[in-house]
């Protein structure tokens, strides 16, 4: 799923929100509280990089392809170091990230529950600048998918304001209209006296 798919998700929960909200609430209360309530709750944070750490070089196993005109895998004892991209708005970067192969290949990770951002490198005999260049390399493409997801979450936040403002002008139309509708029903009358006898 795209950052985009998962945008117009959250719109129309926002919009199904406004259109749960009582005909009591709609005339009696100022709709651009109840707006802004609904907006609080469905906007999408943007994602704003922090700071870059890396973790301790430690062992690991890994598999290796294996010598030409032998394809299967072996395993291998490496060193993997991962550098670590603290984040805010990890919730927004776990929709964008979802489905995008290319931070895959980069062996970028999202992290959610650590707000971070994980580029990993690992190696049979780890260099030290192949290391550094991936790590860069990675960041690079962090910072680039940043400014693409936060273009996307700014309209998308103007979107939601605008069409939770709009999609309440409507259901309260709607509920001065139902206001009107009860206030000229009746009860009809009854021509017969056996109404309520056993």
């Amino acid at each position: 799923m795209s950052l985009t798919d998962a945008l117009e998700g959250v719109l129309e929960a926002a919009l199904r929100d406004a259109d749960a909200v009582s005909d009591d609430v709609l005339l009696s209360r100022n709709l651009s509280g109840v707006a802004d309530s609904i907006i609080t709750r469905h906007t999408v944070m943007p994602v704003r990089l922090r700071r870059v750490l890396f973790d301790a070089p430690r062992p690991t196993r890994m598999a290796v392809a294996g010598d030409p005109g032998r394809e299967e895998h072996r395993v291998v004892r490496g060193t993997a170091v991962e550098f670590l991209v603290y984040a805010e708005g990890m919730a927004t970067m776990v929709m964008a990230a979802e489905g995008d192969e290319e931070l895959e290949h980069a062996g970028v990770a999202v992290d959610p529950e650590n707000d971070r951002l994980v580029v990993r490198y690992a190696a049979e005999h780890p260099l030290a600048q192949a290391a550094n260049r991936h790590a860069e390399d990675g960041l690079r493409l962090i910072e680039e998918r940043v400014v693409e997801i936060n273009k996307l979450v700014a309209a998308f936040n103007e979107r939601l304001d605008a069409s939770v403002h709009v999609e309440l002008e409507e259901c309260k139309q709607l509920a001065q209209e139902r206001e009107k509708f009860a206030a000229g029903l009746k009860l009809p009358e009854s021509r017969e006296r056996w109404w309520g006898r056993p």
